[in-house]
């Protein structure tokens, strides 16, 4: 007799188990589980939508449109281009940082392949700035001009694993430096934005994917976070992703009396959503599967415990009208951040980044009701990075054409 939660028992299928007629069991933050008999459980889980997405959404953008991402895709790469823009782009200092940095540049790359061609010099040229980038960070010596990257990483022998050299002799494993990166705080959030990035790479500039030193260390991001070998002996299998719970713990080592935490379901979603890129531009069928398979059920966990429409079962209808749970700990959810209690860092971080496989847990309905009851009361200044934010992980998802407008209106 095991106990299962909500999505556990929707995904039971096969005739190996069945459900006890014994009294449901409550949990701290995933309501009740019901009791399974059986040895084995079979789950199934649909992937088609995992299974089939792209780099970019599918669709095209009207002419007039086209023409005004055209230009601005152009503008932002010649901005790249023009003395050391790159590197402030791309290099933040923090592995977080500089990871969104990096994902940044490879989505304009991905537009100027778009609407220019790979082959384009300008295409390439972008290309080339991911090249120096991640050069940077495998092999520094070499790379040249690395001023402003993240300090580098080390191989632990005690956790197996590839943590920062920031922070782990300044504040120790109850610092802030770069997250806690350190102490494997948030290594699945940080280290998603290079894997996707490396993917975008290997895509523009296919050679790369067949590099012996590139792949080598795209390949010790996805052992450090979400290793799928059994018998490798430097790194721990799935590091961050829960085969129970079906979603990823975002602490580290640092003990906590409420149990481990995630924060931001998308960067999750960002990393898995890496994983089948990367497999897809190496022809890496085992990747790919992978990839889309946890895809696949950590949006359905997401859909069923962090993010929260009107029915949700497992709350109270006070904290359910938030639509968004916060900070997600084993033994409590507490509607906040650990970097602020705005309610635009609440929501905002479950949409960043903005890819197309954050819809598989941004379903429409959704976010309808979250921007009806929340994000709509909000003051959505021009002014705000958060506001685009805000708007293009909810509203565009809803009212593109709305969003487009509101955006376009924004202060640069």
């Amino acid at each position: 007799l095991h106990f299962a939660y909500a999505h556990h028992v929707r995904m039971l299928s096969g005739g190996a188990q069945r459900l006890a007629a014994a009294a449901p069991s409550r949990t701290p933050t995933k309501g009740e589980m019901r009791a399974v008999v059986g040895n084995e459980w079979t789950l199934q889980v649909d992937t088609h939508e995992s299974s089939h997405l792209d780099f970019l959404p599918p669709g095209e953008p009207g002419a007039d449109r086209r023409e005004f991402l055209e230009d601005e895709a152009l503008g932002t790469l010649d901005w790249f281009l023009t003395g050391s823009n790159w590197r402030s782009a791309m290099f933040k200092g923090s592995y977080y940082f500089s990871g969104k940095g990096f994902q940044k540049v490879a989505m304009v790359c991905l537009l100027v392949e778009k609407f220019f061609g790979a082959e384009h010099s300008k295409t390439q040229k972008c290309a080339g700035l991911l090249v120096h980038g991640f050069q940077c960070l495998y092999n520094r010596m070499a790379a040249g001009d690395c001023a402003g990257a993240p300090q580098g990483s080390y191989y632990d022998e005690d956790w197996g694993g590839i943590p920062s050299r920031e922070g782990f002799h300044d504040h120790g494993c109850f610092g802030s430096a770069d997250f806690g990166n350190a102490c494997y705080n948030d290594h699945h959030y940080h280290f998603g934005y290079f894997v996707v990035s490396a993917a975008i790479l290997a895509k523009l500039a296919p050679e790369y994917a067949e590099d012996d030193a590139f792949v080598g260390y795209v390949h010790d991001l996805i052992r450090d976070t979400a290793n799928p070998g059994s018998n490798d002996p430097f790194f721990p299998r799935f590091r961050s992703f829960d085969w129970f719970d079906l979603h990823s713990w975002s602490r580290g080592v640092v003990p906590s009396g409420e149990g481990k935490d995630q924060e931001s379901t998308s960067e999750e979603v960002n990393l898995l959503y890496g994983l089948y890129l990367w497999g897809r531009v190496r022809n890496d069928t085992r990747m790919e599967q992978l990839g889309s398979t946890m895809l696949a059920l950590c949006s359905t966990t997401i859909k069923e415990f962090f993010l929260m429409e009107n029915s949700n079962p497992h709350y109270p209808a006070d904290f359910v009208k938030n639509h968004v749970t916060g900070i997600f700990f084993q033994n409590k959810l507490h509607y906040t951040t650990w970097f602020g209690t705005r309610k635009e860092f609440i929501h905002g971080i479950q949409m960043m980044p903005l890819t197309p496989a954050l819809r598989l847990s941004r379903r429409a309905e959704f976010c309808q009701q979250e921007w009806d009851d929340v994000i709509s009361t909000l003051p959505l200044e021009s002014f705000d990075t958060w506001t685009s934010v805000l708007l293009t992980g909810s509203l565009a998802l809803i009212d593109p054409d709305e969003a487009y407008d509101r955006l376009s209106s924004m202060d640069p």
